[in-house]
């Protein structure tokens, strides 16, 4: 069984500005069974709390920044790679100089770790994307993206005597561009 709460609350300083903050707690009741006897070794009662907090920033038409936080630690981990900490966040910030031309850049940063066996992993994410809109049908793009994904971990085997270092790491790179092509019921796109 799950059961997950939340208290946010939102405040709007200015007309501009509007901040979120709150806390999220999630309780997984996980039970196995085995020949309708349960399993106290496999069983678990798992209780989560993070914090979380949103930005929405636009001083002007220009500009408009957003932006996610949030910080996750667990009561009991699982598995040996489900983290005990997991703090991350994620940003978008989108820059349009005309009204047929804008620039958007978002990115993701997660570090997660596994305190009883050293477990660790980083993402880091980011894309950047220009468009320009030919008319309210027709608009072209361009951009780039990096994905990285790093793992870590020290392992037990049963027939060595000494533990061995798991590392795992994965990095992508991509160019895209393309037509997007809007009618009054759907949107194409041509990549």
């Amino acid at each position: 069984a799950t059961h997950m709460t939340d208290l946010n609350m939102a405040f709007t300083p200015a007309a501009s500005l509007l901040i979120r903050v709150g806390i999220r707690y999630l309780n997984n009741d996980v039970q196995m069974w085995d020949d309708h006897v349960l399993d106290p070794v496999r069983s678990k009662q798992i209780n989560t709390v993070w914090p979380i907090g949103s930005v929405y920033f636009q001083p002007n038409k220009v500009l408009t920044v957003r932006a996610d936080v949030e910080s996750i630690t667990n009561g009991r981990s699982y598995t040996r790679i489900t983290p005990h900490t997991d703090v991350g966040g994620r940003f978008v910030v989108r820059l349009r100089p005309t009204d047929k031309f804008y620039i958007e850049d978002s990115a993701v940063v997660r570090n997660r770790r596994l305190l009883d066996t050293d477990y660790r992993s980083t993402i880091r994410s980011n894309a950047v994307t220009a468009t320009y809109e030919f008319s309210d049908k027709l608009s072209g793009f361009g951009g780039f993206s990096y994905d990285s994904f790093f793992a870590s971990d020290f392992i037990n085997f049963r027939r060595v005597p000494d533990r061995v270092y798991l590392r795992d790491q994965t990095v992508n790179r991509v160019w895209s561009s393309g037509l997007r092509l809007r009618s009054e019921e759907h949107t194409s796109e041509l990549q």
